[in-house]
């Protein structure tokens, strides 16, 4: 793990992770949660590799939230993405 030690030194690096469509939404396609795990993890480790400090991690063009509400399943997708590479062994 990167600590901060040098923030206001020098300038931090962060990246941008983008997720296909999560569960829950408008454009999920059945099975695809575990490709859009293995792609935002590859993205992480390479980031990571490449020298970032962090990372946003985002979806694009979703149309979500039905009548104002969250899907639950959108958000449990998007946090168990969040968390994937630490359960993979990345920093």
């Amino acid at each position: 793990m990167r600590d901060f030690a040098t923030l206001g030194k020098r300038k931090v690096v962060l990246g941008m992770i983008h997720l296909q469509p999560l569960p829950g939404t408008l454009f999920y396609k059945d099975g695809s949660f575990n490709q859009t795990l293995d792609t935002a993890v590859q993205s992480a480790r390479a980031l990571y590799d490449g020298g970032a400090d962090g990372a946003f991690v985002g979806t694009c063009l979703e149309r979500g939230g039905w009548g104002g509400q969250i899907e639950v399943e959108r958000v449990k997708a998007y946090l168990f993405i969040e968390r994937g590479p630490a359960r993979k062994g990345s920093a």
